[in-house]
């Protein structure tokens, strides 16, 4: 089920107490198809969220982008994942790469900053443009690059993984693998858990179903939830080596 307001508010009123939280809206599904997202940014950022993010495709009217921006989002990553048209319908599975790109450029352009100060420097939100580094997209990596890369946040990335049940599901590529180093991911673990929308709170990030999860922030709250997940992580940690799920 989407995300409630009653469920945002219950995490915000826990999860602001540590005074330096980030938080990330993401998911199975986009979260601009929320219609409650400017709200929900609005809301973070009133309860003292250090640094609020969307991670988007960005496939929305022009109403919801500037509501997301007039909201006070920080970050806005955007699921691009190709240069050209022909590889946006190969990576996406659907062919609106125009509208992406359209879309990018007029989040750009809504960008707000202190006065006296460079909106191309520092105006915020911050926009992320993100590609997969595979097979696939390969031969759209250097324009990719040089289109976003002035940004100077353009992000190249590993495909993600999916643990689903049983079984983690894995892209095969015959590129060289893009993912952070693993002692990377693991300093990340210990500052960082996911809740998904209905409160459960997966172990593993990389769980889309919650079979991992450890409970719920309505039952439990936020701070057991926390301290469930890194106990959990530790145990795993400690019986199935530093490179285990």
């Amino acid at each position: 089920p989407p995300m409630t307001r009653a469920m945002m508010e219950r995490i915000l009123l826990q999860a602001v107490e540590a005074r330096d939280v980030a938080m990330t809206f993401a998911g199975l599904g986009d979260p601009m198809r929320h219609p409650d997202l400017p709200e929900f940014v609005r809301m973070a950022k009133a309860a003292g969220v250090r640094a609020v993010h969307v991670r988007t495709e960005l496939l929305a009217s022009a109403g919801p982008i500037e509501s997301m921006v007039q909201a006070g989002v920080d970050v806005v990553s955007v699921e691009l994942h190709a240069a050209c048209a022909h590889t946006y319908r190969v990576t996406m599975e659907f062919d609106r790469y125009d509208e992406a790109m359209s879309n990018i450029r007029r989040l750009i352009d809504l960008r707000r900053a202190e006065e006296g100060t460079d909106a191309e420097t520092f105006g915020l939100p911050f926009v992320v443009p993100r590609m997969q580094r595979r097979s696939a997209t390969v031969a759209d990596l250097a324009a990719f690059w040089q289109e976003w890369g002035r940004l100077g946040t353009a992000v190249l990335e590993s495909p993600p993984a999916a643990f689903l049940g049983e079984d983690l599901q894995e892209t095969p590529d015959r590129l060289a693998d893009a993912s952070n180093p693993l002692r990377s991911q693991r300093r990340e673990l210990w500052r960082r858990m996911k809740v998904h929308s209905d409160g459960g709170v997966p172990v593993a990030e990389c769980d889309l179903l919650g079979r991992t999860a450890v409970g719920s922030v309505a039952r439990m709250g936020v701070e057991a939830c926390w301290r469930e997940t890194v106990s959990r992580r530790r145990d795993i940690r400690r019986e199935q080596g530093e490179s285990a799920l």
